[in-house]
């Protein structure tokens, strides 16, 4: 059961990275600043807050979590606000000429995407709903190798759509349709707090 726990770790790696969010327009405007490898760096922090979120919520804190009063609207408000705020300056960024590499920035790409990752508290709360689904459908799961799987997953396809986007001239049209994407789920989030 370890192969079969480690390729599904994979699928739900790739297939939780395959919507727009925080991590992937990061991981664009590294690209779009021709910072290959701060954007692959990005990918493997991302990589490694899924996996830090895979392994509570297999190990139950993400049901904890989901059973709280009140996490479900904290999970909306900070991450509409969240996809809100990177949505415009995604937009903004996209509104400029794309600049020469920056000297060397701040943090290192791995911390950037972790940060990203662990901040948003609807991350707990998706993967709780991702592992819960995986083991209800094969029990006899392995955890430390779904987990690998996930990280693996993750990475991979950030390393893929970092090298994707390096070769394409329309990065900036790309940049201002994620920014867009993200402003609209970030109001519709918002929205939902409401409701």
């Amino acid at each position: 059961m370890i192969a079969a726990s480690f390729a599904i770790g994979v699928a739900l790696g790739v297939a939780s990275s395959l919507a727009p969010g925080p991590c992937g327009l990061a991981v664009l405007t590294a690209t779009r600043r021709r910072q290959h490898r701060r954007a692959v760096g990005i990918g493997v922090g991302a990589a490694l807050g899924d996996a830090t979120c895979a392994t509570l919520a297999s190990a139950g804190a993400g049901a904890w979590l989901a059973g709280q009063a009140g996490s479900a609207t904290l999970a909306r408000v900070v991450g509409g606000a969240a996809l809100l705020v990177c949505g415009l300056r995604a937009r903004r960024e996209a509104s400029r000429p794309a600049a020469a590499p920056a000297a060397r920035p701040r943090l290192p790409g791995v911390a950037v995407g972790f940060g990203l990752l662990i901040a948003n508290p609807g991350a707990v709360l998706m993967w709780a709903a991702l592992v819960a689904a995986a083991i209800a459908t094969a029990p006899t799961l392995a955890p430390g190798p779904l987990v690998v799987g996930v990280a693996i997953g993750t990475a991979s396809w950030y390393a893929a759509v970092a090298s994707a986007l390096g070769r394409t001239h329309r990065i900036g049209q790309i940049t201002r349709g994620v920014g867009t994407l993200l402003v609209g789920y970030g109001v519709a989030l918002l929205c939902a707090v409401t409701a």
